[in-house]
Order: structure tokens, then C-alpha cells, then sequence
């Protein structure tokens, strides 16, 4: 969140987080007066659901590149991956397998990814527009999965959680950020 901030303001945009200290110990909540993270202007965290949306690409497999054959090396998701059965133990430049539908790039494998929202067990049955994740808890969202892991875990559907400001989840399981922005006119004060 704080990341995103320093990139908002590089671009003369407005930040979307309240931050509290700096580096490892800064501690991030939307900026006052935000009712929603895709309702501010500057660079964020996608929303959980958002993530997967951008994801899926308007798919319907288990992974943008098709339905896993096998759960451990797939050959469905050798070419859009890295995981453990291609990574050679580490993570690897962005850019590098191909892309899903809309051009993103490792939105599976490589590198686990922030998401804005707290992270709840049970997402329930409801089907909700535009959610954002529970108002209280100490995990977040974190989303992908990593060269660390196999093929299961290059689902669209996997997620997983980890206390703000971890770097490896878990051993060598990397986790970065993939810094997003609204697309709509948004009408509001924090434009």
C-alpha cells in the first residue's frame, strides 16, 4: 500500500492508503473519506476480486490456459507459469511465459501477489457485486502462487492470506505487488 502511495505521487495522482510509519512497520488503511479502493484515483492493490477477474481473462478453466491434467506437472500451465516443475527453484523476470487473453503476464506462478482485502475463511454462498473483503483482521489476500508451488496452485480460484508486510510465504514462496488503477470517472472528493 505504501508502494502504491509513492507511485500515485510520482504521478501526480491522489493516494488511496492512510499510512502509519515507513518500511517493514508501516501500517496502511484506505485514506479517509474512501468508501471503496476502486473509488480512488491513484495506484492500489486490486481488490480480491478483481484480481480474479483480471485473472480469468473472460475464461471459464481452472487456469487461463485450460483445465489442469494433472495436479502436479501440467502441461496446461508449462507455457503460462513458472512453478515447480519449471521454475529451477526460483522466481524469474517478469514477462517471460505467455500471457492470458488480455495481455497480463504472470498472473499465475512466479511470484505470489498483495490484494487489498483482509482475508476470510468463508466467503459464503451470496453472490455480491463488487466485494472487498471483511472491515477487520490481521491476514490479507495474497493471490497466484509461486515458482514454489505446483500445478493445483496455478488455479484461478486458489487463495491464501499472510500478515501484512511478510515477504516469503511460505520458505521461498516470494510474494510481490501488482499496482492497479480504477478505468471509470470517478466522482468524488479524493479525485
Amino acid at each position: 500500500a505504501a508502494f502504491c502511495n509513492a507511485l500515485s505521487r510520482r504521478a501526480g495522482l491522489p493516494p488511496c492508503y492512510d499510512c502509519l510509519n515507513s518500511g517493514m512497520s508501516s501500517d496502511c488503511s484506505l485514506s479517509e473519506g474512501l468508501d471503496a479502493p476502486y473509488l480512488c484515483g491513484g495506484y492500489r492493490l486490486p481488490t480480491e476480486a478483481e484480481w480474479e477477474y483480471a485473472y480469468r481473462a473472460g475464461t471459464t478453466t481452472s487456469t487461463y490456459s485450460g483445465d489442469l491434467d494433472d495436479l502436479e506437472c501440467a502441461d496446461v500451465v508449462e507455457s503460462a507459469a513458472w512453478y515447480q516443475c519449471n521454475s529451477g527453484g526460483h522466481t524469474h523476470e517478469v514477462a517471460t511465459r505467455e500471457s492470458n487473453p488480455w495481455g497480463l503476464h504472470d498472473m499465475a506462478g512466479n511470484v505470489f501477489e498483495w490484494c487489498h482485502d483482509r482475508y476470510a475463511e468463508d466467503l459464503g454462498a451470496e453472490q455480491v457485486v463488487d466485494p472487498t473483503g471483511p472491515t477487520e483482521g490481521d491476514r490479507r489476500v495474497i493471490r497466484s502462487a509461486s515458482w514454489f508451488f505446483s500445478a493445483r496452485y496455478m488455479r484461478a480460484a486458489f487463495r491464501a492470506a499472510e500478515a501484512p508486510g511478510t515477504r516469503d510465504w511460505p520458505e521461498g514462496g516470494s510474494i510481490g505487488v501488482r499496482p492497479v488503477r480504477s478505468l471509470v470517472e470517478l466522482d468524488h472528493p479524493h479525485e
